[in-house]
């Protein structure tokens, strides 16, 4: 699978990064939503999911998938935040299908990432 890693903090991007690649997929890092948008466009991207930090500077992740949203841009997104009052269910009002808490396992990962490869609704991970 072809994920997309948007976060403002450039260890975290590249330890999600380091974790997907292992686990087979190919990732792509943007640092905020305005960069993932422009990747978004290139004609070559075929991101298949995108993972999203919630809080960043410039364009966050809720604005980034109003703006997928709007642009009809149908790609799975999966919340990831540090921000412990948030749940699946604030997640789902903002249009992600999962949200996983930082820090997260390498195993809430890879359920999320099963859940993805079967196109299953969101949970609470």
């Amino acid at each position: 699978m072809k994920i997309l890693v948007v976060d403002d903090e450039a260890e975290v991007r590249g330890l999600i990064q380091v974790a997907l690649t292992r686990l087979g997929h190919s990732a792509t890092v943007a640092a905020n939503g305005a960069e993932a948008l422009a990747l978004l466009g290139s004609p070559d991207s075929a991101i298949e999911a995108i993972f999203t930090d919630l809080r960043m500077p410039g364009m966050g992740g809720s604005e980034l998938i109003q703006k997928l949203q709007a642009a009809s841009l149908h790609i799975p997104v999966v919340l990831i935040t540090g921000q412990v009052n948030v749940d699946a269910a604030d997640a789902k009002r903002l249009g992600a299908r999962h949200i996983l808490h930082k820090p997260f396992r390498l195993a809430d990962l890879v359920e999320v990432l099963n859940a993805l490869a079967q196109k299953s609704p969101p949970n609470g991970s």
